[in-house]
């Protein structure tokens, strides 16, 4: 049973009763520390078993399914086009190309962390992986290296 699927069954606590005291539900499985009362009955979950990140949901829910994968590249474009569209950025020309960040970075050769700060301004990132990341992104390498420059 894949990893997604022993979560769904085996799991009583919807995203949204996460946010919101359920005293009538179950508490997760994990270590739990006091916080504050937006979290679960005003606890926060430190550590979940059996958690799964979102880009190892992703990835399963890919696996084998095209039409998800494309319906994802097609939703990044989308956001490009709408949400990004007054000025051009390495996020833009990522989000254009219907990539995500790991997908970009698998590309370059690098991990999604470096890609996520680059994008955010707080990594300068080496000649080697601008010519790697104009290459992943059709896009000039003059063109590519000023666009970083612009958003120092």
């Amino acid at each position: 049973m894949s990893q997604v699927a022993k979560l769904a069954n085996e799991s009583t606590v919807t995203t949204r009763s996460l946010y919101k005291a359920q005293p009538q539900q179950a508490e997760p499985a994990g270590e739990l520390v006091e916080t504050n009362p937006y979290l679960w009955g005003g606890k926060a979950i430190k550590s979940v078993p059996d958690a799964i990140s979102v880009d190892d949901l992703i990835d399963e829910l890919s696996r084998g399914d095209s039409q998800f994968v494309e319906a994802l590249r097609r939703g990044r474009e989308n956001i490009a086009q709408r949400y990004y569209a007054e000025e051009e950025s390495l996020r833009t020309l990522r989000l254009s190309k219907g990539l995500s960040q790991k997908e970009l970075a698998e590309m370059v050769g690098t991990k999604q962390p470096h890609i996520a700060r680059i994008e955010a301004g707080t990594s300068s990132p080496q000649l080697n992986t601008v010519k790697r990341l104009a290459r992943a992104l059709q896009v000039p390498f003059p063109y590519l290296c000023d666009l970083l420059d612009d958003g120092e």
